[in-house]
């Protein structure tokens, strides 16, 4: 024969109760401010002109290729429409070429160069990497900087109210 004794604790209700201050959402800011880094990153789209593997008479016949994409770019074709066109990026032909987000050392140095060189909203010229050439367009850019409290307040916020809730369950189920 047992007997047992539970208690259910309902930590919604807890939550309800439980108040943060702005003493300690700067606390925990300041103790985690690397968790706020945001590193210097541009968005990208490219249109891709593969030459692995070919011959230098096919690299000149893709060249033109790629320069006749660049110059219909330069003339107002429409990048998205050319990419899923021309390009031979498997990966990002179907996304108008979007690549999305990139960062520092995540691409060949030649593309990398290209797109972190290039203002917001243009076109680069023709850049050759060992895949090939690419036409690469700057959809957005950002430079390094830290998130600001406002920023990232409401996640705060909730992590401090759920370490809150925890602690404070935890107290009342080992009474």
């Amino acid at each position: 024969k047992r007997s047992a004794r539970f208690a259910l604790l309902d930590l919604a209700q807890l939550r309800q109760h439980i108040v943060t201050t702005d003493t300690e959402l700067t606390a925990y800011y300041n103790s985690h401010i690397n968790e706020y880094k945001v590193p210097e990153r541009v968005h990208v789209e490219h249109i891709l002109f593969k030459t692995i593997g070919k011959t230098d008479a096919e690299i000149a016949e893709i060249r033109k290729k790629a320069e006749d994409a660049l110059n219909q770019v330069k003339h107002n074709g429409n990048f998205e429409d050319l990419a899923k066109k021309n390009s031979e990026d498997d990966n990002t032909k179907a996304k108008g070429g979007d690549l999305g987000w990139i960062l520092r050392q995540q691409t060949k140095p030649e593309f990398e160069n290209a797109a972190f060189g290039l203002p917001k909203g243009s076109v680069s010229d023709l850049v050759k990497t060992d895949y090939g050439f690419h036409i690469i367009k700057v959809l957005d850019k950002e430079t390094a900087h830290i998130k600001s409290l406002d920023e990232v307040r409401s996640a705060i916020v909730s992590t401090l109210l759920d370490q809150k809730v925890d602690a404070q369950a935890n107290k009342l189920s080992d009474q």
